[in-house]
């Protein structure tokens, strides 16, 4: 765990990083007994002193590596409206502070907000139950570390419908390159086609990229997966 997550500081403002605004509407019907105020600067030019609860909404993040790199400014807790037990994983490796389902009620978001506003860790049992059996078992295999940082880009490209070409182009390479890449991860897989492939790694509890999920609704704009190398 960060810094962030383990001292249980009290923060005494909170952050909402919301463009649309909708995020900071809902939040602020609740009565937390902080000041909050909303930005729609991107927080690494903030300057955060660490008293300050960040809540982004990363249904708005043009990638899931900026949410790692948001993360990285404070005490975050990440908010969605698509909540999945890998994305909150994902939340917590990355050293968020808590991971929110924005469409919870009144009762359970203003519950969690609260609880991180202590500096308490605020993620479900479910995603904890996992995380725990995964520390008391690090030799659980995982699909996704089988993978090279290239190949897990390629299986993202894949997920959201991209042809050999597409690959291609996204990637900067050649196409008889891209056909490469996608043969020896279908091998590195032990899969049989691109489908299986993408199935293997959605159900992967432990992979190390969250942003297949946004691909397979489409949410994701620009970048849909992690940096190329």
């Amino acid at each position: 765990m960060t810094e962030s997550q383990r001292t249980g500081d009290r923060l005494n403002t909170l952050l909402v990083v919301d463009a649309e605004g909708a995020l900071f509407a809902r939040i602020g019907t609740l009565q937390l007994g902080v000041p909050m105020w909303r930005t729609t600067r991107d927080p690494v030019d903030l300057a955060l002193d660490g008293s300050t609860l960040i809540l982004l909404d990363s249904d708005q993040a043009p990638s899931w590596e900026r949410v790692y790199e948001w993360i990285r400014q404070g005490p975050t807790v990440v908010a969605t409206r698509r909540p999945t037990v890998p994305n909150a994983l994902d939340a917590l490796h990355a050293g968020a502070l808590g991971y929110l389902d924005i469409a919870a009620d009144d009762e359970a978001v203003t519950r969690t907000l609260r609880g991180a506003l202590r500096g308490e860790a605020a993620f479900a049992r479910s995603v904890l139950g996992v995380w725990l059996q995964y520390q008391r078992h690090p030799e659980l295999p995982t699909m996704a570390a089988r993978l090279t940082e290239r190949q897990r880009q390629v299986v993202q490209l894949i997920a959201s419908g991209s042809t050999d070409r597409e690959i291609a182009v996204r990637l900067g390479i050649r196409q008889a390159t891209a056909q490469k890449h996608v043969a020896n991860t279908l091998r590195r897989l032990q899969v049989r086609n691109r489908a299986e492939a993408v199935g293997v790694i959605l159900t992967d509890p432990f992979r190390a990229s969250a942003s297949i999920d946004r691909i397979r609704h489409g949410n994701e704009p620009g970048v849909r997966g992690p940096r190329a190398s």
